[in-house]
């Protein structure tokens, strides 16, 4: 009988998954403009902003996808494992 093979942490996937967190926080800090400018009586100023955050969002959100789908790696990430923080960012707390 052949020894079971560890899956490989993918390395990409850290990567695209702090890309989608920034662009979910892009997205809630243009609604939270928006609600400031509305309370303020200045009116919707930001809905080409908040469309363009939102579609950043989704981007993101496909490329995971994608990458899961292509890759495989949805079967076995582990989000503890060693990962490519060359933008010098760590995992949020609460979702390592």
């Amino acid at each position: 009988m052949a020894p079971a093979v560890a899956p490989v942490p993918c390395a990409v996937k850290p990567r695209l998954l702090r890309a989608y967190l920034r662009a979910v926080q892009d997205h809630h800090r243009m609604q939270s403009a928006q609600m400031c400018s509305l309370v303020r009586g200045d009116g919707f100023r930001f809905e080409k902003e908040i469309q363009e955050a939102e579609q950043a969002r989704e981007d993101a959100k496909y490329a995971i996808l994608v990458h899961e789908q292509e890759h495989g790696c949805h079967l076995w990430f582990d989000p503890n494992a060693p990962a490519d923080l060359q933008d010098g960012q760590e995992w949020p707390s609460g979702l390592a």
